[in-house]
């Protein structure tokens, strides 16, 4: 029963580890953009100035670790993979926040503010599904681990 209780435990985990992630995420674009907008400062630098961001500090670091070697885009790609495996980020948003790199730095100040706007409010749908479903489903991943530990007990039985 209880091997049960972890598993749906353990998906309750994953689905709020999703949404602290995007979190994260939307709360490094508003820091960068802050940065930016107020220092001026390269994007290199203002990376590797960044550990406000528990989810997102390795992450970022191996990028700029990368970017040593790699075009920023590149190196930004290379840096968030398996997201999903980690995080529970599914697929199509692991593919946004992987393509966000390649716009930085191609345009003016003003520029790379509008597209900050517009990488929040790519990301924004998807974290308010997550939470939508998080709280319509809050209680299904210990109900669900309760029968499967109920079944599993019967059938030994």
């Amino acid at each position: 029963m209880i091997s049960g209780t972890s598993i749906g435990c353990m998906i309750s985990h994953r689905n709020r580890s999703h949404i602290e992630f995007i979190k994260s995420y939307i709360k490094f674009i508003l820091d960068l953009k802050t940065e930016i907008k107020y220092k001026q400062e390269s994007l290199i630098r203002i990376l590797e100035n960044y550990s406000l961001n528990e989810y997102l500090y390795p992450f970022i670091n191996k990028c700029v670790n990368l970017s040593k070697t790699y075009p920023l885009d590149v190196a930004w790609d290379m840096s968030f993979t398996n997201l999903s495996s980690s995080f529970g980020v599914p697929i199509e948003e692991e593919k946004i926040i992987r393509r966000f790199a390649t716009k930085l730095g191609q345009t003016d100040v003003e520029g790379q503010l509008q597209y900050f706007e517009y990488s929040i409010s790519t990301i924004k749908p998807y974290l308010n599904k997550a939470i939508e479903d998080r709280k319509k489903n809050e209680k299904l991943p210990i109900i669900l681990g309760l029968c499967i530990s109920l079944i599993i007990s019967v059938v030994i039985i």
